[in-house]
């Protein structure tokens, strides 16, 4: 780090990028060490950094600057070739604390963030010889309470009761804020969090770096006008850290050959997409272009197409090597602009390409060139110069100039003329006879979409599957799995064949003191009343002294009569050394054994033994009997009693038989519910049989692993190993589990043996770099795909794409897609383009057509409401009652008169459901009763003359007039409709005159207030002070309707009022009227077409409602004020 600190380029970009200056480090650089700390299989160092949003791209810049640098230094003194990589590690839950976190787990190994130092952080880190930075405290004060405290200075005038202090969580800053503001409110916050709450005047200021401070203030200016940064204290350096003992190295050892493997394969891989796109781009040298260029002329499959060249001629061909026999240049191009100039000479040995830019062609063509555009062969210089000016040959040639598909776009044509007729033998210019497809067949079958992307995708989907093949067929990692659990029985296998051993070894202790003729004579004699008491002891204390009992590793000894119960006991207590001899000191259970106890059982021949476990006060007991014989036993030989060894299995006793396997093992009592395997493993225990040991033989019943786990901390309590401390897991172990029996034949104990994952993190760390192989190879086969698909595809369709919403947008029908016409014109997406702009060209037609019909329409719809607006207007100024009645005999139209007279609603006669005309006039029905049809009746009333009729109002009462019905013939088809019209006597009309003038006179002053500008705000104020301003705003809203000259306005005004006022809850202003009125006019509002007078009735309804109520109360209160 020291010698990068003091490189001038970091020096430069410190001084020039950031507002802080790099310390003077010590002139002495430090040694390397002469071995390389890095493991040989690491290829990169993972370089840390935080994840602040905020922070400024230049310390971005700065971060991996120190990384490339670290990484440098290290490359050029060990000889290395380490990469550096660049990780973001989520700080919110503290900067430091994070970064060590991240150190310790491996995620970092070098963390190069500015990370302040000091003395207890270098306890738990090592910080670099030579920081990189130094820079000062600072405070950002926000605006909250600016105008009530006074603008502070210093931290000291922070530190007040009401003041609230804010502070990045997790570093420095947290230890800096309690000391220096122990009076005021501290709030830890994430990064970003401390300026929201500075935005939102949560907090009175917030402190960390002055840099990071000063830049947001400057970016804030706006949203934070009177915020302000003020610096504190001496100055702090920062620099980067690593952990403070490195990971071991072994986390890094990978396969050689794995590696070699994964790296070979790759290599293949970039050697085939190179071959391959050199292939397919041409970029070939110019002798295999000249023999491609062969093959072409003779073949007759799809070939490699020859460019045409473009008018901003900005592609060459490559040239052929100069021919030093004949001192000439013989050139070929695969297409592209070829300057003809005077001569090529072979003493120039520039390229095609530089040539052309340092001709004059490269700005602009002179007389005495051309450029030809078309396919070019090749040509040899050895013929005359290529700058003929002759102008007699020009019009000679030009028809086998069009005839060869050239396109000449410079003054002098004869010169290119002469070239392709002298040029014509060979060929070069197309215009010779060919077998088979021309080139722009065979160009136009490999530009294909198709046949491309089917190359593309072959090439990676046959990469892609031989890895999947040579990975699955040599890394199955169900196999490292179960080979894992094979060992692990093994290992379990072993633990309990050591069992097995310690437990025979036990019986064999029995031997020497059961079949031994002395103990037989005296037990046998004791039995019978023959021996006494002191001979026994005697012998119990001359053949069971404490040390023969502390090598047996037997806690009790007990010499028992055949019938169970005890001759003589002795017991020891390994602790204390204290050997007991009363019956008191043994277990309950050895205190008498019954005839079918597991241990009397078969005593009587002396060549049994008997042995097995038991729980004895949450305790392991190890049993083990034999019968006392003589020394030379038969199996006919007699036996005078039975000889019972008892140990406690404690900890001491598991440890070495965990020594004796050379493995880890622990054995849990089913007893002991508070054991976490018992409790994990109880419902499972259920269904198991396990190992029934009773009786010692060389094969236990059951001998099976019924579980098996990996290893957990939690569970190491009982845990035994060899050579090591079982309670400690310090690598991944898995376990195998095994039932035992005890000498009843019930469920004892679990056997838990656990042995090293090695074999198996092996497999899984070969399947993971397998894995990691297919990943990488999928990712480079998919980046080829899309980087093609991006190319010859996406990027089009994006463009068409555009090309269309540009199109939709500015509905111009007139505008196309772009039609390129290079060579990715005629592939199917070209061809989708042309097809586009065919569709328009027929849509623009159809548009036309449409925009003319519609235009007729909107007139004739115009001249029918016109029509349709008069005929209402007559009808509803004529006071007598005007009926339309269908030739079925239902009312179809009605005038006012009609509604004034009858009540009826135009929903109630011109709705759903059709009012039928008998229905207001009865004796329509009394005559069709008599058998006549209604139309029929209807029909033999004479049109000449007037014919008395009754009508029935609505609510129930008789009006007496006199009719005229007239038959109409309709204007479609043979059908006919009936007018209906009745004369209404003098009275009723003068009555109703005169009701029409009492309704005028009331309407009068309020409509004279609606046609004064001034007074009609004044009362929509007042309105709106009532919370009944939607009546006023619905007049309006109706108003403004009358005023639209053409129906389709007045349709689209007609639906906002509806949705605005008549739609009930649903309408952000209902109008303020009876429910009943108002859905009484919905239904013919809703089927209207722009009627002018579609709102009247619900106009009149409101206006009087507000002439009546509200306009009152207006006048009320316009005099009460004209008074005051």
């Amino acid at each position: 780090m020291a010698r990068l600190v003091i490189t001038q380029s970091f020096q430069d970009f410190v001084t020039v990028n950031l507002p802080f200056t790099v310390p003077q480090c010590s002139p002495q650089l430090p040694a390397y060490p002469t071995r390389n700390p890095i493991p040989s299989s690491v290829k990169s160092l993972k370089m840390c950094y935080e994840d602040v949003t905020e922070l400024e791209k230049v310390y971005f810049d700065l971060y991996r600057m120190i990384g490339k640098g670290i990484i440098d230094q290290l490359n050029t003194n060990y000889k290395t070739t380490l990469e550096a990589q660049y990780v973001l590690v989520n700080t919110s839950q503290g900067f430091f604390d994070s970064m060590t976190n991240a150190l310790n787990s491996g995620t970092c190994d070098v963390v190069v963030s500015n990370a302040i130092i000091t003395e207890e952080r270098t306890k738990l880190v090592t910080f670099a010889s030579c920081p990189y930075g130094f820079t000062f405290d600072g405070f950002l004060r926000g605006e909250l309470d600016m105008d009530k405290y006074v603008n502070a200075t210093s931290i000291s005038q922070l530190n007040q009761p009401f003041y609230k202090i804010g502070y990045y969580a997790g570093t420095l800053y947290e230890g800096v804020a309690n000391q220096s503001f122990p009076l005021a409110q501290k709030f830890p916050l994430g990064y970003d969090e401390q300026f929201e709450m500075i935005l939102s005047k949560k907090i009175h200021a917030t402190i960390g770096y002055a840099y990071d401070l000063s830049a947001w203030q400057r970016n804030n200016v706006k949203n934070c006008p009177s915020c302000y940064v003020r610096t504190f204290g001496n100055g702090r350096s920062f620099g980067a850290f690593v952990a403070r003992t490195s990971r071991s190295s072994e986390s890094y050892q990978v396969s050689y050959s794995t590696w070699l493997s994964f790296v070979l394969i790759i290599f293949a891989l970039f050697i085939g997409i190179w071959h391959v796109t050199n292939k397919h781009n041409g970029n070939f040298d110019t002798r295999e272009t000249f023999r491609s260029q062969k093959k072409l002329k003779s073949s007759n499959t799809c070939h490699l197409p020859i460019k045409k060249m473009s008018k901003e001629m900005d592609t060459f061909s490559n040239i052929l090597p100069t021919d030093n026999n004949n001192n000439n240049t013989t050139t070929t191009t695969t297409g592209g602009v070829l300057p003809v100039t005077s001569s090529v000479n072979s003493s120039n040995s520039l390229s095609a390409h530089q040539q052309y830019k340092n001709s004059p062609m490269a700005t602009s063509p002179s007389e005495n060139q051309a450029i030809i555009i078309g396919s070019v062969g090749s040509q040899s210089s050895t013929d005359q110069s290529m700058g003929i000016s002759s102008n007699d040959k020009r019009q000679s040639t030009s028809s086998s100039l069009v005839n060869s598909g050239l396109v000449l776009v410079d003054p002098l044509k004869a010169e290119v003329q002469r070239i392709v007729e002298k040029n014509k033998d060979k060929n070069l210019f197309g215009n010779g006879e060919r077998k088979g497809p021309n080139k722009e067949q065979v160009w136009s079958c490999l530009k294909s979409l198709r046949i491309t992307t089917l190359v593309v995708l072959t090439f990676m989907f046959t990469i892609m599957i031989l890895a999947f093949v040579v990975i699955i067929g040599t890394l199955l990692p169900v196999n490292f799995g179960q080979l894992e659990k094979n060992d692990s029985s093994n290992a379990s296998r072993r633990m309990m064949k050591v069992l097995y051993d310690d437990l025979n070894i036990n019986l064999v202790n029995l031997l020497p003191f059961s079949a031994w003729t002395v103990p037989y004579d005296i037990f046998k004699r004791y039995a019978n009343n023959l021996a006494t008491v002191n001979e026994v002891s005697d012998y119990m204390d001359s053949n069971f002294p404490k040390a023969i009992m502390t090598s047996s590793k037997v806690n009790w000894v007990v010499y028992y009569f055949k019938n169970g119960t005890v001759a003589v006991p002795r017991s020891i207590d390994f602790s204390t050394g204290i050997i007991s001899t009363s019956i008191s000191s043994l277990p309950t259970f050895l205190q008498y054994l019954p005839s079918s106890h597991p241990l009397m059982k078969n005593m009587d021949s002396p060549n049994t033994r008997n042995g097995g476990f038991y729980n004895y006060n949450s305790q392991l007991v190890m049993l083990s009997a034999s019968p006392l014989s003589v020394s030379d036993y038969t199996d006919q030989s007699d036996t005078s009693g039975v000889l019972v060894f008892g140990r406690i299995m404690s900890s001491k006793f598991i440890n070495a038989l965990a020594n004796s396997a050379q493995l880890c093992c622990s054995f849990h009592l089913l007893s002991d519910t508070s054991d976490a395997v018992v409790s994990s493993y109880s419902k499972q225990v259920s269904s198991v049989n396990g190992t029934y040991v009773y009786q010692t033989s060389a094969d236990w019943d059951n001998l099976d692993v019924f579980a098996y786990e990996v290893l957990s901390s939690d569970s190491l309590s009982k845990r035994q190993c060899w050579k090591t401390n079982g309670t400690m897991l310090s690598e991944q172990r898995f376990a195998s589990l095994e039932l035992v029996n005890d000498i009843y034949g019930n469920k004892l104990m679990i056997v838990r043996t656990d042995i090293a994952r090695d074999v198996y993190l092996l497999g899984i760390q070969s399947v993971l770099l397998a894995i990691g192989l297919l990943l990488v190879v999928c990712a480079i086969a998919s980046m080829i795909v899309i980087f093609f698909i991006e190319r010859r595809v996406l990027s089009r369709l994006t463009t068409l794409t555009t090309q269309i919403q540009r199109i939709t947008a500015s509905n111009d029908s007139k505008q196309r897609v772009s039609v390129s016409d290079s060579t990715t014109g005629t592939d199917e997406l070209g061809t989708v383009s042309k097809n586009i702009n065919y569709m328009l060209d027929s849509l623009d037609v159809l548009l036309e057509q449409q925009i003319q019909e519609q235009e007729l329409l909107k007139k004739l719809l115009e001249r029918i409401s016109v029509a349709e607006e008069r005929t209402t207007s007559i009808m509803n100024s004529i006071k007598d009652i005007v009926l339309t009645v269908t030739p079925d005999g239902f009312i179809s139209h009605a005038n006012t008169a009609f509604y004034e007279r009858f009540g009826y609603s135009a929903v109630d006669v011109e709705g759903i459901t059709k009012m039928p005309l008998d229905k207001i006039f009865p004796q329509l029905k009394e005559a069709a009763k008599a058998g006549e049809g209604l139309s029929q009746v209807i029909s033999s009333y004479d049109d000449l003359m007037s014919h008395p009729f009754t009508g029935v109002t609505k609510k129930r009462k008789n009006i007496d007039f006199d009719a005229y019905i007239t038959k109409s013939k309709m204007s479609s088809g043979d059908q006919h409709m009936f007018v209906f019209v009745g004369r209404i006597s003098s009275q009723m009309l003068g009555s109703s005159i005169s009701k029409s003038s009492s309704l005028f006179s009331m309407d009068n002053e309020f409509d004279r207030l609606l046609l004064n500008s001034e007074e009609k705000e004044r009362f929509k104020q007042f309105c709106k002070s009532e919370k009944s301003e939607e009546n006023m705003l619905f007049l309006d809203a109706v108003l403004e309707y009358k005023t639209f000259k053409h129906t389709h306005e007045r349709m689209i005004k007609q639906e906002s009022i509806i949705q605005t006022f008549l739609m009930e809850e649903k309408s952000s202003f209902p109008i303020n009227l009876a429910g009943h009125v108002v859905k009484k006019e919905m239904g013919v509002i809703v089927k209207g077409v722009g009627q002018l007078d579609l709102f009247d009735k619900l106009f009149n309804a409101v206006k009087s409602n507000l002439a009546l109520d509200t306009f009152s109360r207006y006048k009320i209160q316009q005099h009460n004020l004209q008074y005051l």
